[in-house]
């Protein structure tokens, strides 16, 4: 996820004195909440983001220095800036981005960089303009038609996270988009830390996943997947597989006292030490009958997947 900073969030029209520190503090608590969850790969700032003459007397700056602001917090604004912040200026854009609140137009970097690098944009909730899940403008480029100079002006809607958002509905929107990017088996295991974190998948279950480049198919397995994440994130050690759903159930007793069939549903966990993965639930696909086989781990309240693939053997099947 990468996010641009609307920096008219905090122009001084809008940027009340009065409420600038605990509109900042919030906005540092939601990056420290982003971060925690792994989820942010870059926040864009504008070069004036400490200097400008539109930005509020009391303002990031002001907030830094300012004594009564937890000195916790000021240590991870500076770490996080140091590790994921990239500051853009005029020069990284190639258009004008404007929008006109009251009777007064207002034009923003941060925004036009948004636009041309479709990332989201966050804002701090100092007017009812920043207040809402998408921001309408003007975006203005040079388009060159033959041997003339053009002005091309554009209506645009930008996606808008203001500061106020939950952690849990930025989550869901972050997974939401990564999964609707995911077109290969590839793209699964690589993202499967961010999406799953409450699942460990099993060294095998890549090779499966890179062999399956059906994105149909993947996405019936992310469902199911989904539905895994969704228990084990809430997991109380106590596996249910009735709470769990999707059909859930384990081996017939004829495949658990069969050693080759037993065999091909022992797999290797990530420590090295070897189980059986019995419990396993169906998922549709490019398979008659594809399996997703698990293992809960009642300690560490999370859940091993061991098999992703074809229906494994059993004396009927």
């Amino acid at each position: 996820m990468i996010l641009t900073f609307n920096e008219l969030s905090c122009n001084k029209d809008f940027l009340d004195n009065k409420s600038a520190r605990n509109l900042i503090n919030n906005f540092i608590l939601l990056m420290k909440e982003i971060e925690n969850q792994n989820i942010l790969d870059e926040c864009i700032l504008t070069e004036d983001f400490f200097a400008s003459d539109n930005i509020s007397n009391y303002n990031f700056s002001k907030w830094l220095k300012d004594d009564s602001v937890d000195r916790i917090h000021k240590q991870f604004f500076r770490r996080f800036m140091d590790k994921r912040c990239t500051y853009v200026g005029a020069s990284n854009v190639n258009g004008d981005f404007s929008i006109i609140i009251g009777e007064k137009k207002y034009e923003s970097i941060g925004c036009a960089f948004a636009i041309e690098r479709e990332t989201d944009i966050l804002s701090l909730p100092t007017n009812d303009a920043w207040n809402h899940g998408s921001l309408t403008g003007e975006y203005v480029t040079i388009a060159n038609d033959f041997d003339d100079e053009i002005l091309d002006f554009k209506n645009v809607v930008l996606n808008n996270i203001p500061t106020t958002t939950s952690i849990d509905a930025i989550i869901a929107k972050y997974k939401k988009e990564l999964q609707n990017n995911i077109t290969s088996g590839q793209d699964l295991w690589e993202s499967r830390e961010k999406l799953y974190p409450n699942l460990i998948f099993c060294s095998n279950v890549k090779n499966q996943l890179f062999e399956d480049s059906e994105k149909f198919h993947i996405i019936s397995v992310m469902k199911k997947l989904n539905e895994f994440q969704k228990y084990f994130s809430e997991y109380d050690g106590k596996y249910d597989p009735n709470k769990l759903g999707m059909g859930a159930r384990t081996e017939s007793e004829s495949v658990k006292k069969n050693p080759e069939l037993r065999n091909l549903r022992l797999f290797t966990k990530p420590d090295g030490t070897k189980d059986y993965f019995y419990d396993h639930v169906g998922f549709n696909g490019k398979y008659s009958a594809g399996r997703i086989h698990f293992l809960p781990d009642d300690k560490k309240r999370m859940c091993y997947i061991g098999y992703i693939g074809r229906h494994l053997p059993t004396k009927k099947y």
